[in-house]
C-alpha cells in the first residue's frame, strides 16, 4: 500500500466537487480523497483485475424528501 502523497504522484485523471477528489493513478488505481473532513481521509475503489478505469465522473444524486 501507498502512502497518501504517494498515491498522487503520477495521477492520470482528477475531479474535484463538494471537498471530495476523484483520482485515477496508474500505480495506485481509484480513489476518493475527502479533503473537506477535518483529517483528510482517503478511500480506495476497488475494481475487477480484468478491469481499468478509463475516466472518471462524480455524479450529482440528490435525495427528495
Amino acid at each position: 500500500m501507498h502512502s497518501p502523497s504517494q498515491r498522487l504522484k503520477g495521477v492520470e485523471q482528477i475531479v474535484a466537487r463538494r471537498g471530495k477528489l476523484c483520482v485515477i493513478s496508474p500505480s495506485s488505481g481509484i480513489f476518493v480523497v475527502d479533503v473537506a473532513a477535518v483529517l483528510p481521509r482517503i478511500f480506495p475503489i476497488w475494481l475487477p483485475e480484468e478491469f481499468e478505469p478509463m475516466a472518471v465522473h462524480i455524479l450529482n444524486i440528490f435525495a427528495l424528501f
